[in-house]
């Protein structure tokens, strides 16, 4: 988050990386045959987001203050709807995740919310479905951060 922040960076950078991810289920070894077959059906992918406190420093927001959970919630919003858009593209493209079944009866808040704020979205998802099964994760370990070049 302390270099991808913006509507434009999320626009630009997330359909990559989730067509990257999205990608490993493919190209990935597996040594058993029950967890290529479970992956291949779900497709289960994890993008996160790490640099929270380096872009708040760096941006002088005070950590837990209202514009902190203002600004992130902002961001997280913006990260998600692209992820989601992102994985309703590659179901256009590739195919649906094997298990993908539109129920009705069982939506999900965000799937409601995108009725409301993205309907385009909401019905290429009802008409296409998703590609992949789950698409977030928490933010990874502080080992993967260094490696990353979070911290400096």
């Amino acid at each position: 988050l302390s270099k991808i922040n913006t509507k434009e960076d999320f626009e630009r950078v997330v359909p990559i990386a989730i067509r990257m991810l999205d990608n490993v289920i493919d190209l990935n070894y597996y040594p058993l045959k029950k967890v290529k077959d479970t992956n291949l059906k779900s497709r289960s992918i994890g993008l996160g987001v790490m640099g929270e406190a380096q872009m708040l420093a760096e941006n002088k927001v005070m950590f837990g203050s209202r514009e902190h959970f203002k600004w992130i919630d902002k961001i997280m919003e913006q990260f998600s709807y692209n992820a989601i858009k992102s994985s309703m593209e590659l179901a256009k493209e590739k195919g649906p995740f094997g298990r993908y079944e539109w129920d009705k009866t069982k939506e999900s808040p965000i799937i409601e919310l995108l009725k409301e704020e993205a309907p385009d979205v909401y019905e290429s998802i009802k008409e296409n479905g998703m590609r992949n099964g789950t698409l977030l994760s928490i933010a990874p370990t502080g080992t993967i951060s260094l490696l990353m070049g979070v911290f400096k």
